[in-house]
């Protein structure tokens, strides 16, 4: 017992100990290397109040408020759309907004080599999609209020944590 415990004891520990670190991980990316970056500039530098409590109840109520003004917004912009004949304000609102979605969408995923091919495809997709929901959703909304609300609410949410992820990302790195 004791023999066995000297035999396996310090001599096949120094092997181990005196060996070099192995270097057998991947290289990190560039895109990796900035959203680290980013995501330590959110964290620690700029907003060092993410980790109480307050921060949750604050962004629900702002995404809440800025809800109601996109309601606003949007129904007047329909109203007008019906009276004018035009929805040309709701088509440049949702160009705006997928426009940002597609655009950070493709941003994470794709590296930046591909940066031309991301805004080609975000300003394809939202152009296509705009169309979409200014024609049609203009009509549908408006004959039922309580979608109208839920719609605005859902979309000014999303909109407003993918227009700050997006301003944090590419101003602030």
């Amino acid at each position: 017992m004791v023999r066995g415990s000297i035999a396996y004891g310090p001599r096949s520990i120094s092997k181990y100990v005196n060996s070099p670190v192995p270097t057998d991980t991947k290289p990190c990316t560039l895109q990796f290397i900035r959203v680290n970056k980013v995501q330590n500039l959110i964290l620690i530098w700029l907003f060092p109040f993410f980790r109480s409590f307050f921060i949750r109840p604050f962004f629900l109520f702002l995404s809440f408020v800025i809800s109601f003004l996109h309601l606003f917004f949007l129904s007047s912009s329909f109203v007008l759309s019906f009276f004018f004949l035009s929805a040309s304000f709701p088509f440049l609102f949702y160009f705006c907004f997928l426009s940002f979605v597609f655009t950070y969408f493709f941003l994470s995923f794709f590296q930046p080599l591909f940066l031309f091919l991301s805004f080609f495809l975000s300003f394809f997709l939202s152009f296509f999609l705009s169309f979409f929901l200014s024609f049609f959703l203009s009509t549908f909304l408006l004959l039922c209020p309580f979608l109208l609300f839920l719609f605005s609410f859902l979309s000014l949410s999303v909109f407003l944590s993918f227009f700050l992820s997006f301003f944090l990302s590419f101003f602030l790195s």
